[in-house]
């Protein structure tokens, strides 16, 4: 089976789009990718690529030249970035910001005649692929891509809903907030009523949308590559460490918890090793207290300091407006910490999608206020971290296992290819 996967960034396995080797990674899927940022992929699981970026455009618009794009298909092109000049690099970084104005002026930025070019549709038609898989996203124009190519090649089209772009409004000064909502909202509902298939990667999320939809998807969740590693703790004393971004309010938490641990448990202290690039939100950490930004680690770094951890820390934001965010969602960190044989501490409110998985399932110590976080780490026994770790492995080996999820997916894939 022939896959074309839609999404902003390029599958690797030392980035989010490490949750795509739980869909694409079955012997029988052949996998080629249109991505649109300039960070590097996985040619190894994805050789055949497609790479068309804001830079490519900007850069092909302000020379006003007619030259075709750039097929990325054996070098990576995050050396594009020497090359575009300090005006087009300055607007790279205003593009990454997610305030609607920035999404209303990409919508006009990226229209169909400036990215449907020969070239483009000689490489998808050069492919021909079975099916096209499109990650959704809150920027319109990649749900353009996909649907677009979708219809132009006559092909079957499967919607990954990941993150919850469509029922998360907030309040807002801003006229453009708005607009891009009443846009964003207008194009989604186009998309699904059209895709032939949706992945959900939870139940809260599925029984949200299949209901507001009336449409039925799949629930596949992220999984672990973990399910074949042979478990070897080496436990750092008192290490408490976090994986993941930091954003949506979750540094607030971290310092929270952080500012308790100074005062009463200053022999504890919180590593946290999350990405830089798109984290403006690090430098909040710079202060902390027993709390540390520890770096940025590729996947197999991740699982080093993984292992050697007293404890891993899953956090959530206590605010309302970032709770609009989360409430639906899975934490793709779920996989890897019921895999890795060190206790979870969570702590967030029990609305959010992750913490109430989690709490439901007894597979961490959760906390729903922050002033509760002393106590319970004061408290816990050995008998209780035993029942909890074999909670974990037990929904780990059901759920999360890659194994049975590669099995699961490629079905489900197949299913849709050949239903009427």
């Amino acid at each position: 089976m022939k896959i074309l996967l839609v999404c902003a960034n390029p599958m690797n396995k030392s980035s989010s789009t490490r949750a795509f080797y739980t869909y694409f990674g079955h012997e029988k899927i052949e996998l080629a990718q249109i991505y649109t940022n300039d960070q590097k992929i996985d040619t190894k699981a994805c050789p055949n690529f497609y790479n068309i970026t804001d830079a490519t455009i900007l850069k092909r618009l302000l020379k006003n030249k007619n030259n075709k794009y750039n097929n990325v298909r054996t070098t990576n092109s995050d050396c594009e970035t020497k090359k575009n000049g300090k005006l087009l690099n300055l607007l790279k970084k205003i593009g990454k910001k997610e305030w609607p104005i920035i999404q209303l002026l990409r919508k006009s930025l990226w229209k169909q005649k400036r990215w449907l070019k020969e070239d483009l549709i000689e490489w998808a038609k050069d492919y021909d692929p079975d099916l096209i898989f499109y990650h959704n996203s809150n920027a319109f124009f990649l749900g353009d891509i996909a649907f677009t190519l979708a219809n132009l090649l006559n092909k079957k089209i499967v919607i990954e809903v990941s993150d919850d772009y469509y029922f998360n409004s907030h309040f807002s000064l801003s006229p453009f907030y708005y607009i891009y909502r009443a846009k964003y909202k207008k194009h989604f509902e186009n998309n699904i009523k059209k895709a032939d298939g949706i992945i959900y990667i939870s139940e809260k999320m599925k029984d949200k949308y299949d209901k507001e939809f009336s449409v039925i998807g799949e629930v596949i969740h992220i999984s672990s590559q973990l399910e074949s590693v042979k478990i070897t703790n080496e436990i750092v004393p008192n290490k408490i460490n976090y994986f993941g971004n930091i954003g949506l309010g979750r540094y607030k938490t971290l310092k929270q918890i952080g500012k308790q641990l100074y005062k009463s448990r200053n022999d504890y202290s919180i590593d946290v090793y999350c990405p830089a690039i798109g984290n403006s939100v690090i430098k909040k950490l710079a202060h902390a207290k027993n709390v540390k930004y520890a770096g940025s680690l590729n996947y197999e770094q991740v699982v080093e300091k993984m292992m050697n951890s007293k404890y891993l820390l899953l956090v959530e934001s206590f605010s309302k407006r970032n709770l609009i965010d989360i409430r639906y969602s899975l934490s793709t960190k779920v996989a890897d910490y019921l895999y890795s044989g060190v206790p979870i501490l969570a702590i967030g409110p029990s609305e959010s999608g992750t913490i109430q998985y989690l709490k439901e399932n007894n597979l961490a110590f959760v906390i729903s206020r922050p002033t509760e976080f002393l106590n319970i780490l004061n408290n816990i026994t050995e008998q209780e971290k035993k029942l909890v770790i074999s909670n974990c492995y037990k929904i780990a080996n059901s759920e999360f296992s890659q194994t049975k999820n590669l099995i699961k997916s490629f079905k489900y894939l197949q299913k849709i290819l050949v239903s009427n």
